[in-house]
Order: C-alpha cells, then structure tokens, then sequence
C-alpha cells in the first residue's frame, strides 16, 4: 500500500435523520480539510443520494463558492 490506511470513526446519538446529516457535516468537512492537504482522503456514505450530491465539477460549484467569505 503507498500510503499507510487510517481510520476515523465519529460516532452520533442524533435519531432525526436530517438532524443527523447536519451534525454530521461539520465534522465530516474539518477531517477532509486537516488530512487532505497531505493525503488523498476517502470517504463513505450512506446514501447514494448524498454520493450525488458531492460528486460534482468544481466548476458546477464555483458559481455557489464565491458567496461564500469563511476559508474555514
């Protein structure tokens, strides 16, 4: 394997599902932004739907991106 496998597990006790998608969000966002500056990042979802929804262009989402002024 090129790069050493890590595993980061979160766990949740919301049962409203949206609510749960929402706290799992933020979460989510700052691991993807502290470990994909220096390694690729994989990441597992329940629904396709949510598959969807990240899997688009950068360019599809620049139009939504420059609304925004907090770099995180």
């Amino acid at each position: 394997r090129p790069l050493p496998l890590e595993v980061h597990l979160q766990s949740f006790g919301i049962l409203h599902f949206p609510s749960l998608m929402i706290a799992m969000a933020k979460p989510a966002y700052l691991s993807i932004v502290e470990f994909s500056s220096s390694k690729p990042v994989v990441m597992f979802v329940l629904l396709r739907v949510i598959d969807r929804f990240l899997n688009i262009e950068a360019s599809d989402l620049e139009p939504h991106l420059n609304h925004i002024t907090d770099s995180g």
